[in-house]
């Protein structure tokens, strides 16, 4: 039983209405606890709170570490992640043709606490993740129901192609969507109820059907549409967004970001934006060696500039970067790993206390794996889930996990019909 604590007064609660009122801001006595202990008694687990993964302080008397709430484990680096509801989030794949998405972000509508907006990245024309570039674009989706949905697809807010929307929203209130891509005319997409156009072949004729709003890459990217990191703003959450162009182009031919995707952006309460993004080195027909970078504005408009000629973790393979700032003022992201043996461990988190570096990863625990557990008391191990994304309530703490998955069975390679799951933090 919980109890709902507000300028509202006070009344009953389901668990959905908890976490729902968390994450808004409104307080819920679910939430009251900022830390707990994780660790059994025995020996000293820490020494610094970087024993902790800087999400947590390191008792100086018992050594070990207190976590932050919706952290867990003995480095404090393991979401404490609750069943998923089935039929939740935004997932289109039963539908007659199936739709795939692949990741999102949500954020409430306002004064109604039901009412949340989603922009997620959908394949157009029925298609599924094979054929994310270049017919993906970015969908506007709207839930009644609460943050963990279902969603409704609403409008498309920017069309082909358009992947990996990240949105914030700047001290001046101008919301910012960050994504990766070009326009591409609709004649050049693939049709995957009818076309039998694939792989190289297929991003050539989208190459030639690419608008003159297309940058030009100062490296050889030859049918590569997504080295680029493009900005549309709005006025409201719920849109129309207009674009304001490429901020962050491709790097020169034989630097380690020569192809620079997977944007993450971060304002800073004076205006300045944090930029992280994924680079990689091109060639044999794709992507090499893929680490993750940092940029940075002195404001939303620009310019944005790398820092530094290096990525920030040049021995951890990744892609796929979410960037935060906690309660404390150190900086962390998720990442999909793609370092060996990684398997069902494909999330890491690394930590810095600034974000020039340097920055660490713990692996003791993982945030996150392949296996989600459900509410029906089933679980599911996907063949694939990437794209994380957090979403925190006014206090820093994490209530909701985001990530593109693709179901077992659904799938060839990488292959496969794909949806956005939402999944809760415990936050006690």
């Amino acid at each position: 039983h919980c109890m709902i604590i507000s300028d509202r007064g006070t009344r009953s609660c389901t668990d959905r209405h908890a976490m729902l009122w968390a994450v808004i801001g409104l307080v819920a006595t679910s939430v009251t606890s900022r830390a707990s202990t994780t660790t059994s008694a025995g020996q000293p687990t820490c020494s610094t709170d970087e024993d902790c993964s800087l999400l947590g302080v390191c008792h100086r008397d018992t050594g070990k570490c207190l976590c932050d709430a919706g952290w867990a484990g003995q480095d404090c680096g393991e979401l404490k992640l609750l069943p998923v509801e089935r039929g939740s989030g935004y997932n289109l794949t039963g539908a007659k043709p199936p739709v795939s998405s692949w990741g999102a972000n949500i954020f409430p509508a306002g004064r109604n606490e039901d009412e949340w907006h989603m922009y997620a990245a959908e394949f157009e024309n029925n298609c599924d993740i094979s054929k994310w570039s270049p017919n993906s674009a970015i969908v506007h989706a709207v839930s009644v129901t609460g943050p963990t949905g279902p969603y409704a697809r609403k409008d498309v807010a920017v069309p082909p192609f358009a992947h990996n929307p990240k949105v914030v929203q700047a001290p001046d209130g101008t919301w910012l969507m960050y994504t990766i891509g070009v326009p591409v005319d609709a004649s050049k997409l693939a049709n995957c109820s009818t076309d039998t156009v694939t792989g190289a072949k297929l991003l050539q004729r989208a190459e030639a059907g690419k608008s003159n709003a297309a940058p030009s890459p100062p490296g050889r990217t030859p049918g590569n549409l997504e080295s680029n990191v493009t900005l549309f703003t709005a006025r409201s959450i719920a849109g129309p967004w207009t674009r304001f162009g490429v901020v962050l182009g491709p790097d020169w031919e034989g630097t380690w970001d020569e192809d620079t995707s997977n944007p993450s952006p971060l304002v800073l309460p004076n205006g300045t934006v944090l930029l992280m993004y994924r680079g990689c080195v091109v060639g044999g027909g794709g992507c090499h060696s893929e680490y993750i970078g940092i940029a940075s504005a002195s404001n939303w408009r620009g310019p944005y500039t790398r820092l530094g000629s290096q990525s920030i973790l040049p021995n951890s393979s990744a892609e796929d970067p979410s960037l935060w700032i906690d309660r404390r003022g150190n900086f962390h992201f998720l990442m999909h790993y793609l370092g060996p043996n990684s398997g069902e461990l494909v999330a890491r988190h690394a930590f810095s206390r600034s974000y020039t570096g340097p920055w660490d990863i713990h692996v003791k625990t993982i945030p996150y794996t392949t296996t989600v557990e459900f509410t029906d008391g089933s679980s599911t191990l996907y063949h694939k889930r990437e794209r994380p994304h957090l979403v925190f309530n006014k206090d820093g703490v994490p209530v909701f996990l985001v990530t593109g998955v693709v179901a077992p069975g659904n799938q060839s390679g990488y292959a496969g019909l794909s949806y956005t799951l939402i999944q809760g933090v415990r936050s006690h």
